[in-house]
């Protein structure tokens, strides 16, 4: 494709004292043709039946450039080929030159009413964000996509403002920064070549970057980006050891330089993490109707930019119902997936737990509301029997009590129990072609028989102790049962329980065990289907629509955390009012029977947070458990009371602050 691209641009060019942009129109990723000549201010793209027509005027002027100046460029695009309006067209800026530093330089695109754009289409599209380093890939950043009107040959108008922000700080660093662009239209169709690469990983501050290769784990190079490879289904992986004893730390470093490409043994690690970059995701199921399981179409982000076309927001969050309000959000529309706004935070990406928590002073994973160390580790006891506040508590203590153990830097990161929302942007990357569905062809997209395109369930369980202080317990993380959907393996080593045997060694996480990771391989996430249930931070709210269910929890209003730590629903005394979810969170939207309790794709679980006569059950659980076979899986979703329970585990989550 690269080969025979073609690079004919009209450009416009300004020479500016201080910013300099020159904006016209370039074809990229796609074969072209091009009616006219360099010189000609109209041009024209052909792929397939679609046509876009681009007409751009003149170019715009910012001389002497200081902050607070801004100047604007107006440009239309008509599509008058034969294609509807599911088929799209992307808007980017092409940057050739970049002297900026900070985030000063802001971009604005609005959709208009006429070429003049003295008046903004109020349900159009509106853009914004910064022009960084971080927001380019190879020169282009992705603005938006234009969505042709029904009426095919109908106009589109635009309006693009380059803002040299004034900010209340000292700005001297941009005295003489230049900026170079263009505008460039293209296909949708072809946009996965421009937004294929992830964002790196990052790493904070004690993370160690590791790779596998033969089943072993190796320190990776972090100045490098060979250890992880989203197209290859290799998603990022990073360590946290035991930082404050030395002979740990010299097993890893050198000084203060990683020993890259050592090979480093499990139990020399306290914590592994997966990386889940940014993305935005085509809506599949916007409606209440239900849908097939299907491949779900991602698309990765650069930086912290938002470039889907559909965006929400929640109003009236404690008086009346938690109203998802959205914009353009339709099937075939690409959504930003909002994991990745914490708070007030945009993310680059989030790390995730790669296996279930455990505790190495708990041979059972039982100790009820009580956590000391949490490892994370494959071919361990998975911790159960801890309420909400509990493991929420605990998670948080790794950054505000532990992080010097870990030699993290507690004012640049968050750690934190998964939220639900969070659960869905991992399955989500799951069902893409960068997690397990590597190949739609190879897929069977079907709910019937056996598919290799689906997480295998972990279905290992300690079993009933003979004391009787327990009737089941944690699993062992990492382990895979011997087909997709295998009933439970009572898997002990003594009669009494106390001794937890380990993972049958042809089905651990780094052989067999790979096919119940999340990409198929040893770079996913583990005990996403089966295992323990997990707790999600995902709770209902109360029938007057102005509190928190808080149940069996162990919090009350004084002691809930901030929102930002949870994903809040509406109350219902019904299990299958599945319209309640959010987009994003993966339980309406991976429905394929509404009001089913095993209505989710693979047959999963569907109960619904609720309170109902017979009980208080407003708490998010994900993933089934052992004994659940074609119940349990990544889209699997139940509830309770928030409470202790000897079946029930969690996620831990560590990201920017």
């Amino acid at each position: 494709m690269k080969d025979h691209l073609v690079r004919n641009v009209l450009i416009v060019s300004i020479i500016l004292i201080g910013v300099a942009i020159s904006i016209g129109f370039s074809f990229a990723y796609f074969t072209a043709k091009i009616v006219g000549n360099e010189d000609a201010e109209l041009m024209k793209v052909t792929s397939g039946t679609m046509e876009l027509t681009f007409v751009d005027n003149n170019g715009i002027t910012l001389e002497k450039a200081k902050p607070g100046d801004k100047k604007y460029k107006t440009f239309s695009v008509e599509n008058t080929g034969t294609l509807d309006d599911n088929y799209n067209y992307n808007i980017k800026l092409v940057v050739t030159k970049n002297t900026f530093v900070k985030r000063d330089l802001k971009y604005i695109l609005e959709e208009c009413s006429d070429i003049t754009c003295n008046t903004i289409k109020e349900d159009g599209i509106k853009e914004e964000g910064y022009i960084n380093t971080d927001s380019t890939k190879n020169g282009e950043m992705y603005l938006a996509v234009g969505i042709p009107r029904p009426e095919q040959k109908q106009i589109q108008y635009y309006k693009l403002t380059i803002d040299f922000q004034e900010l209340n700080m000292n700005q001297n660093d941009n005295k003489e920064a230049t900026f170079n662009g263009k505008v460039n239209v293209d296909a949708e169709e072809e946009a996965e070549l421009y937004v294929q690469e992830a964002n790196a990983p990052e790493l904070y501050q004690g993370m160690i970057p590791v790779y596998f290769k033969e089943g072993n784990i190796y320190i990776a190079d972090p100045d490098k980006d060979d250890w992880y490879n989203y197209e290859n289904n290799e998603w990022g992986n990073a360590v946290l050891i035991n930082y404050a004893d030395e002979a740990t730390r010299n097993k890893f470093y050198e000084g203060d330089k990683l020993k890259v490409d050592t090979q480093v043994q499990e139990e020399d690690i306290l914590q592994m993490y997966v990386w889940i970059p940014r993305y935005r995701y085509k809506l599949f199921n916007v409606g209440l109707n239900g849908t097939p399981k299907q491949i779900i179409e991602i698309e990765f982000e650069k930086g912290t930019e938002t470039t889907g076309n559909v965006s929400c927001k929640y109003i009236d969050m404690f008086n009346g119902t938690v109203k998802e309000e959205c914009k353009n959000a339709e099937n075939g529309n690409w959504y930003t997936h909002p994991a990745f706004t914490f708070g007030e935070t945009e993310l680059k990406g989030f790390w995730v737990g790669k296996f279930e928590p455990s505790d190495p002073g708990d041979s059972t994973g039982r100790n009820v509301n009580n956590i000391g160390e949490i490892t994370i580790l494959p071919n361990k006891t998975s911790m159960v029997s801890k309420s909400v506040s509990t493991i929420f508590n605990a998670e948080r203590d790794i950054e505000n009590k532990n992080a010097t153990k870990y030699n993290l830097n507690s004012n640049e990161i968050d750690t934190r129990v998964m939220k639900n929302i969070e659960w869905g942007a991992v399955a989500y990357l799951t069902q893409s072609v960068y997690g397990i569905y590597k190949d739609e062809k190879t897929c069977n997209i079907s709910d019937m028989g056996f598919d290799e395109c689906e997480v295998w369930i972990n279905n290992t369980a300690q079993g009933t102790g003979t004391d009787g202080t327990y009737s089941y317990g944690g699993t062992y993380t990492g382990c895979v049962a011997n087909s997709v959907s295998e009933g439970p393996k009572w898997n002990l080593d003594n009669t009494d329980g106390t001794q937890p045997a380990e993972c049958d060694e042809e089905n651990r996480w780094n052989t067999g065990g790979v096919k119940a990771s999340t990409t198929g391989n040893m770079y996913g996430v583990y005990d996403m289907s089966g295992g323990a249930w997990e707790y999600v931070m995902g709770v209902t709210k109360t029938q007057d629509g102005n509190d928190i269910y808080y149940a069996s929890s162990g919090f009350a209003k004084a002691t809930m955390p901030d929102s930002k730590y949870y994903d809040l629903y509406d109350f219902s005394t019904s299990n299958t009012t599945h319209e309640r979810g959010h987009l994003g969170d993966s339980t309406r939207e991976t429905l394929k029977t509404f009001g089913n309790l095993t209505g989710s794709w693979n047959s999963n679980y569907a109960y619904f947070p609720s309170v109902p006569s017979e009980g208080t059950w407003p708490w998010f659980l994900r993933g089934g458990g052992y004994n659940h076979t074609t119940a349990a899986g990544v889209f699997a979703f139940h509830w309770n009371g928030g409470g202790t329970n000897g079946t029930i585990s969690f996620r831990s989550v560590l990201s920017a602050a």
